[in-house]
C-alpha cells in the first residue's frame, strides 16, 4: 500500500494503536480522519496530528462503534470532510477480558456490535465509495495474533477478530479486479515500553 498523500479514515483512533497508525500516515502527507467516543481525547489527538510536519489535514469525528447509527454516519461524514476515501483502516479498542465462564451475554453482544458489525458496516460503505471513484483503494483490518494463537483472557477479541479475518478474505475475493485491495495485519501484544517506542518512531 502506498500511504503517501492519501485520504484515510482510521477507526478507533483517538489514542493507542489507532492514533499511532494515524500519526504515521500523517507524516506521509496523508489527510486523516480519526474517530473516538471521548471528545476531549479526540480533540487532543487531532491537535497532535495537525502539528506533524507533512500532515495534509486532520479531522475528528465523535462516534461509538457499538452504535449502528454512528457507524453509518462515520463513512458519510468522512466523505464530506475528505471528498473521497483512498484507505480505510478498520481498528477497534479493547474488549472485556475473561474466559467463557467470566463473560455474560451483554459482553458478547457489545463485542459483536463493536468489533464485527462495525467492520461489516463501514467496509461495505467504503468499498462502494472506492469502487465508484474509479481509483480503487485499500481496506486494512487491524486484527491480532490471537486469531492464530488464542489467549484465554482475550476470548471475546479473538472470536470477533476471527470473524473479521473471514470478512477480509471474502472481500479480497469479491473485490478482486476492482482496484480495491484488502489486507489484514495481526500485531502481537505490545508492552507499554514497546508501544511508546513505536509511537515515537
Amino acid at each position: 500500500m502506498n500511504d503517501h498523500g492519501r485520504k484515510v479514515l482510521v477507526m478507533a483512533s483517538s489514542k493507542g494503536l489507532g492514533l499511532a497508525i494515524a500519526k504515521r500516515l500523517a507524516k506521509n502527507r496523508s489527510e486523516v480522519v480519526i474517530c473516538g467516543r471521548d471528545k476531549a481525547s479526540l480533540d487532543r489527538a487531532v491537535g497532535d496530528l495537525q502539528k506533524i510536519e507533512g500532515c495534509a489535514g486532520a479531522h475528528g469525528i465523535i462516534a461509538d462503534l457499538a452504535q449502528r447509527a454512528d457507524v453509518d454516519m462515520l463513512l458519510q461524514r468522512t466523505l464530506e470532510l475528505l471528498g473521497s476515501i483512498d484507505c480505510l483502516v478498520v481498528n477497534s479498542g479493547h474488549m472485556p477480558y475473561g474466559t467463557l465462564e467470566d463473560l455474560n451475554d451483554d459482553d458478547w453482544d457489545h463485542s459483536y456490535e463493536t468489533l464485527l458489525m462495525s467492520a461489516v458496516r463501514v467496509s461495505r460503505a467504503a468499498a462502494a465509495a472506492m469502487k465508484a471513484s474509479g481509483r480503487g483503494g485499500d481496506i486494512v483490518y487491524v486484527s491480532s495474533a490471537g486469531v492464530h494463537e488464542v489467549t484465554g483472557h482475550l476470548l471475546l477479541s479473538n472470536v470477533m477478530r476471527a470473524g473479521i479475518a473471514v470478512l477480509a478474505k471474502h472481500l479480497a475475493d469479491t473485490l478482486s479486479g476492482s482496484g480495491v485491495r484488502v489486507n489484514v495485519v495481526a500485531p502481537v501484544i505490545l508492552t507499554q515500553a514497546e508501544f511508546t517506542k513505536e509511537l515515537r518512531r
